[in-house]
């Protein structure tokens, strides 16, 4: 199968992508994890069909990785490096041979880096399978839960704060009175995104429950699920995340009250998406009347990225 454009966000803690299959839109997921096969480790099994050769070496990604010695995922070199290997993954999941067009995007404090990451996928190759990609397009994180936004209402909406909460990154986007992307009144927070969750919820299950340290893909399952499963014996965690979810919400709205005060008082709307958007959306929906949240928060930007390269909103 050829597919024109493909659209990806290369999340820190899933890729979440889309694309046209003949007159149905594919919209999926999978964790951003990627384990390298190492005779030492756990992983030692995994051979053929179910491994992609990448980089003279073989790799499991995705659901099995993130269970299997996964590599931390925690920084934009992580993108750059492995990005070519998550898009392998989706073309054989689906048998895409070839793809003309890639479009995603770079969080704001990455964003002066996007060439880097148009390069590594440019050109690259899998299973002994050479890859060229004729173009792609980047749009900084959190511009396409604007398009996203702006496709579903029918309108451009100007003076629109934008709040995407990522798994590792916080990005504060703002549409300025003209209706442009301002990257002075826009900023990103690193490690303030799901993450801080994350952190609480790994405290919480080896405070109360075990002592032995779980991988990071292990937590973001347990959160996911809202439970977990330690030696046989299942315990519940929605109270638990219900809590930190809460504590979440108010440090959110505290860094906005401070850090956009001024552009709050006069936001004529104030959106939150974002996989993270889903943890906080019950403790903030009631506090402004201008407040807009997306239905499938996750998906809001790949959604806009491809609405934007479709009918030619690039800001």
């Amino acid at each position: 199968m050829e597919v024109d454009v493909l659209v990806v966000d290369y999340g820190y803690g899933d890729v979440k992508y889309l694309f046209e299959d003949g007159n149905k839109l594919v919209k999926k997921k999978f964790p951003n994890a990627v384990s390298r096969v190492n005779r030492f480790l756990n992983n030692s099994d995994f051979t053929g069909d179910s491994t992609i050769r990448y980089l003279n070496r073989e790799w499991i990604v995705g659901d099995e990785a993130a269970v299997h010695s996964p590599i931390t995922t925690r920084n934009f070199d992580y993108l750059v490096k492995y990005s070519p290997l998550l898009t392998a993954k989706i073309m054989l999941d689906h048998n895409i041979e070839k793809i003309n067009f890639i479009t995603t995007g770079v969080a704001l404090t990455d964003f002066f880096r996007n060439e880097e990451l148009k390069k590594a996928l440019k050109a690259f190759s899998f299973n002994e399978k050479a890859v060229s990609i004729e173009d792609i397009f980047v749009y900084p994180q959190g511009f396409g839960i604007y398009l996203d936004y702006c496709h579903k209402t029918g309108e451009r909406e100007k003076e629109v704060l934008i709040i995407d909460i990522g798994y590792n990154t916080l990005d504060i986007g703002y549409v300025n009175k003209e209706g442009k992307f301002s990257t002075s009144k826009s900023r990103a927070y690193s490690n303030d995104g799901v993450v801080k969750i994350v952190q609480g919820l790994e405290q919480f299950i080896r405070k109360e429950i075990t002592p032995i340290q779980l991988n990071e893909q292990d937590i973001k399952e347990a959160l996911e699920n809202k439970e977990i499963r330690i030696a046989g014996k299942s315990y519940d965690l929605s109270s638990t995340i219900n809590e930190l979810s809460e504590e979440y919400a108010e440090y959110v709205m505290s860094k906005l009250s401070s850090d956009y005060a001024d552009i709050l008082l006069k936001a004529r709307k104030v959106i939150f998406a974002g996989g993270g958007a889903n943890y906080v959306k019950d403790s903030i929906k009631e506090k402004w009347e201008n407040i807009f949240i997306p239905e499938e928060a996750e998906f809001a930007n790949v959604r806009g990225y491809y609405y934007g390269i479709k009918g030619g909103l690039n800001g």
